[in-house]
């Protein structure tokens, strides 16, 4: 615990459950003269984020974009160097060691992913490039150029190696090597449909669907019908929503957690949804279906010049695969399903 900060940075990015119930928080100080970040590990998510009660801590020398767990006890950082970092949590998760690092990016790293099978590794960048990594030596073995502005979101297909999504700045939804599909608006998240293995979403698709928002709003809506319904809003936070993860833990109430820039960490109980108990009854989200609008209506109240920067899909109810993370306008997404 001696490595442990003394503060916490300021600017929530990142949050990811780990499969024991604890959570990984990775934070940034974006004022200043020097940039840095740092990436917690809590075993107990209620105490986020007091840095007296966190079970592990670390400094890192840059400004962190991105994070996700390569495994059980090892994280995968994408930095604002260009470079990435895989550190591990040891001392029974109470110590944050680092393993290897690599700059090989142009730019800030905005995405990070683990390939199907955990051999490799894939990182977006603001260098307009995706690049795949072999984990064992973190060195870069693919180097693909596809876009034409920055590359905000890369998310593996779970089960194939060689098949991603990219999102861009350019407005373009890539499917690496095989197509690739403008869409009408900008894109803002990538991930793959659970369980439909040639199947891919842009703004995520699956029966529940979290978002977070530079409006300082979290959303929850069900999608499973035609006309998407909201299941539930929060307006807790005071600054940018970043983070969002969905909790796992067999109840009947979805839990999920989120984190921003207002520097706090917010718990959510999202009961689950049915037609005789629609806590939103009439309300409809406006979405695209295969890059066309589709015909329904704006939520109530919601800020329609407001710009999602993350998002979560639920399996039936359940989180149980990790989809990454995703990026638009002036904002930072992320697209995600526990595993």
């Amino acid at each position: 615990m001696d490595q442990v900060p003394a503060a916490m940075d300021r600017h929530f990015e990142v949050i990811h459950y780990h499969k024991n119930g604890g959570i990984l928080l990775g934070a940034s100080s974006l004022t200043g003269r020097y940039w840095f970040g740092s990436i917690w590990y809590f075993e107990d998510p209620g105490v986020a984020p007091d840095v007296e009660k966190c079970t592990a801590g670390v400094q890192l020398e840059a400004g962190l974009s991105d994070a996700c767990w390569l495994d059980q006890t090892r994280v995968l950082v994408g930095m604002d160097t260009g470079g990435l970092a895989l550190w591990e949590l040891t001392d029974n998760l109470h110590t944050f060691v680092e393993q290897s690092s690599a700059v090989e990016h142009d730019d800030i790293v905005s995405s990070v992913c683990v390939c199907a099978g955990g051999s490799n590794l894939l990182s977006a960048s603001y260098d307009r490039s995706v690049k795949v990594w072999d984990q064992e030596t973190l060195q870069s073995i693919h180097t693909y150029r596809g876009h034409s502005d920055v590359v905000h979101c890369v998310c593996g297909l779970p089960s194939q190696s060689d098949v991603f999504l990219t999102a861009s700045q350019d407005g373009n939804v890539c499917l690496w090597d095989t197509h690739k599909s403008p869409l009408q608006s900008l894109p803002t998240c990538v991930a793959w449909q659970p369980g439909e293995e040639h199947t891919y979403v842009v703004g995520g698709e699956s029966s529940t669907l979290a978002s977070v928002s530079e409006d300082c709003t979290v959303v929850v809506v069900d999608i499973a019908e035609q006309q998407p319904k909201q299941l539930y809003r929060s307006t807790a936070h005071k600054d940018f929503v970043r983070g969002v993860s969905w909790a796992n833990d067999g109840t009947s109430i979805e839990k999920l957690i989120t984190c921003g820039w207002d520097s706090n960490v917010i718990s959510h109980l999202v009961p689950r949804w049915s037609k005789s108990n629609d806590p939103a009854a009439g309300d409809q989200v406006k979405m695209e279906v295969n890059g066309e609008p589709a015909e329904t209506q704006e939520v109530k109240g919601s800020n329609s010049g407001r710009l999602a920067t993350k998002i979560e899909n639920v399996v039936n109810g359940n989180g149980d695969a990790d989809l990454g993370d995703l990026s638009q306008v002036n904002t930072k997404a992320v697209v995600e399903t526990p595993t």
